[in-house]
């Protein structure tokens, strides 16, 4: 059962393992970018949406992704 609060240290371990996995598979990558035009991005997204409809982290994920040049957005299902 994981703590009250947190993830529990297991969990962080095996996604930690999983994603320098994926890095030396060449499943995933680092790209680098600028953060600066990514946050002036973000603003510009925040702007023009509706409050409550998402979440600065999300804000920032799909800012970063249009930074790097993303055609297409993967819709994750809840």
């Amino acid at each position: 059962m994981p703590p009250a609060e947190g993830i529990a240290p297991a969990d962080v371990q095996a996604a930690l393992f999983q994603f320098e996995t994926d890095l030396a598979n060449g499943v995933a990558v680092l790209a680098p970018c600028n953060f600066q035009e990514v946050s002036t991005r973000g603003r510009s997204l925040e702007t023009n949406t509706r409050p409550g409809m998402a979440s600065d982290f999300g804000v920032l994920h799909v800012a970063t992704a249009l930074h790097l040049g993303a055609k297409e957005f993967l819709k994750r299902s809840m």
